[in-house]
């Protein structure tokens, strides 16, 4: 099922191309400018995409009874979106976010003159494969982690991460089912890339910034345990219609993406720290 949604109501065009903005996401997907704002300011991405996908101005904006307020609100192109709402679950959630791609293919279609590609792509879901949106969420992953090393490093790191996957689940991306797709994000999330390591020779303290190293491995470890265990509790709760899921996905989402970020920042540290306490040998 669509939503009756045209391309008009999301999209904006703003220097010549689609964009929608922060204040049309909060209302297309039914949440608040400020958590809105938050989710954009805490994404993990590379300073390099953050700056070619998104635009922060200020704007007054309506907060009831007719009242305003001065706000900053971002404009974003349709990679900053489906950046944004990797994390964005459920059945809803997902038809916004067809809806938001149809309304930036239309949108392309009436500036460029070229067909909206999301038409031609439909093709690419194998029967028991990933779904468009699940390929599109990996690919977007690869390039977010691709894009943030040297130039020099990366086409071997995204020959990395492609081999990656095909090496755990013996097919290609578009083949797994779709039952592993949290299985792949989190590999390729995870996976060591050269250009992320501290070079050799070099070795980093029993700390980090100041904070144990055993202390802040603990963390991130738990944080992704919570994240797993989240994955399989969600959909019970929106079973539910319980309130309080959408509150614990946005906690949980948002501190497993703060704990890759540290991770990404201290790989060489964290990695020792792993093997200290497994007992491994590098």
């Amino acid at each position: 099922m669509s939503l009756a949604i045209t391309a008009n109501d999301l999209i904006v065009v703003s220097q010549n191309q689609p964009r929608t903005t922060s204040l049309k996401v909060a209302e297309a997907f039914g949440k608040r400018h400020t958590h809105v704002l938050e989710k954009i300011q805490a994404l993990d991405c590379s300073t390099e995409f953050s700056s070619a996908n998104f635009l922060a101005h200020d704007q007054e904006i309506a907060i009831g009874k007719g009242a305003k307020r001065k706000s900053k609100v971002y404009e974003m192109t349709k990679d900053g979106f489906m950046f944004l709402v990797m994390g964005f679950t459920g059945k809803k959630a997902a038809q916004i976010k067809e809806a938001y791609i149809n309304a930036f293919n239309e949108m392309s279609a009436k500036l460029y003159g070229k067909p909206a590609p999301a038409k031609k792509r439909q093709a690419k879901a194998l029967p028991n494969g990933l779904t468009v949106e699940q390929q599109d969420t990996i690919k977007s992953l690869v390039k977010a982690r691709v894009d943030a090393l040297p130039s020099e490093k990366r086409a071997k790191a995204a020959i990395t991460c492609w081999s990656s996957l095909k090496s755990k689940f013996g097919c290609t991306y578009k083949e797994i089912e779709p039952q592993h797709f949290t299985d792949a994000v989190s590999l390729v999330a995870r996976v060591p890339l050269e250009g992320d390591f501290i070079p050799a020779g070099e070795s980093e303290p029993q700390v980090i910034n100041g904070v144990s190293r055993n202390h802040v491995y603990g963390l991130i470890t738990h944080m992704d345990r919570l994240f797993m265990y989240w994955q399989q509790l969600a959909p019970a709760l929106r079973a539910l219609d319980s309130s309080w899921a959408p509150r614990l996905h946005d906690h949980i989402h948002s501190g497993a993406c703060l704990a890759r970020s540290i991770q990404r920042a201290h790989p060489e540290a964290l990695r020792a720290e792993a093997i200290s306490q497994r007992g491994l040998i590098s």
